[in-house]
């Protein structure tokens, strides 16, 4: 937190950060328990992109290792036969940024990748193929 106040800022300001502490700290309650909240995370799932298709799929999926490690056999037995190709970046963390042309309308949109590098990670090893 205070990384972020001082590059948003520029400076120390305590009353910034006690504001951001009390906001990470009852914000969970908030989302889950207040209708404004469950509203907000319900915006929130309908204004974000998972998917895009530019002839090709880009997503961020989640899953245990297991099903990772099921994932990748499958998309390997297809790119074995041909039939596709494809980069992946497993990554433990994510990333959320957000473009707003106007809050009030809703407006905005936002896009998940893998921290770490995610789609560009994974479309370097889709080109090195």
């Amino acid at each position: 937190m205070n990384d972020e106040m001082r590059t948003k800022l520029g400076k120390y300001d305590g009353f910034y950060l006690l504001k951001n502490w009390f906001t990470m700290t009852f914000g969970k309650y908030y989302l889950k328990n207040t209708a404004s909240g469950k509203n907000y995370l319900q915006k929130l799932v309908e204004l974000t992109d998972t998917l895009t298709i530019d002839g090709r799929i880009n997503t961020v999926i989640t899953g245990t290792p297991q099903q990772r490690k099921s994932l990748s056999s499958y998309l390997d037995h297809l790119e074995e036969k041909g039939k596709i190709k494809y980069g992946l970046h497993v990554s433990e963390q994510s990333v959320m940024s957000c473009y707003v042309r106007d809050m009030t309308k809703n407006d905005h949109i936002h896009f998940v990748d893998g921290a770490g590098g995610g789609y560009t990670k994974a479309a370097n090893q889709l080109k090195n193929k």
